[in-house]
């Protein structure tokens, strides 16, 4: 691409970029979500066992019906697993004044699981969302493929902090961008 665009700045993960400008005291703390952060689910988080919890996220442009959500929910709560879900307060589309939720899935919620309305790290599940394939899939992510999956997951954690330390690539290209707007 740089023979058509000889300026091209590849940077990312920009969240470990944004904790090593952090690190050599660039920058003040910042938060780039536009919904309130829930910072109880970390309070959670750090009352699990390591690596024991299912996180679950549809993203920012997913919209699904409230039937969707519980059938996803309850597959979840019947899997067994502890799980961290976060979910946009605009993400179903049919929430109204009879929205609600049934108590086995509060009482299954409390009891493994986290919902945070809101926030921003898989499995592709492509159209399903009837709860005994979320089930299985939860299952088997856990139980089955749980070895590769972390294997793979630090593989690419150590890449990702290669790229944003100091000499890798994102730093680097964060460097040339920056130089690059002061000479403007």
């Amino acid at each position: 691409m740089r023979p058509h665009f000889p300026k091209l700045y590849t940077l990312g993960p920009l969240h470990a970029l944004l904790s090593t400008v952090h690190r050599n005291g660039r920058s003040s703390s910042s938060n780039n979500s536009i919904f309130e952060v829930d910072r109880d689910c970390i309070t959670w988080l750090d009352s699990q066992p390591s690596k024991s919890v299912v996180y679950v996220s549809f993203g920012s442009i997913v919209m699904m019906t409230h039937k969707q959500m519980l059938e996803f929910w309850y597959g979840l709560v019947n899997s067994g697993k502890r799980f961290l879900w976060a979910i946009r307060p605009d993400s179903v589309i049919d929430k109204d004044e009879k929205y609600q939720i049934p108590h086995e899935l509060t009482a299954g919620t409390e009891q493994r699981g986290f919902v945070s309305e809101v926030w921003k790290v898989g499995l592709d599940m492509k159209d399903t969302s009837d709860r005994s394939t979320i089930e299985n899939m939860v299952n088997d992510l856990m139980d089955t493929k749980r070895d590769e999956l972390m294997k793979s997951m630090d593989e690419t954690s150590q890449l990702a902090k290669k790229s944003v330390s100091e000499g890798g690539s994102s730093y680097f290209n964060l460097e040339a961008l920056i130089k690059d707007i002061n000479a403007l």
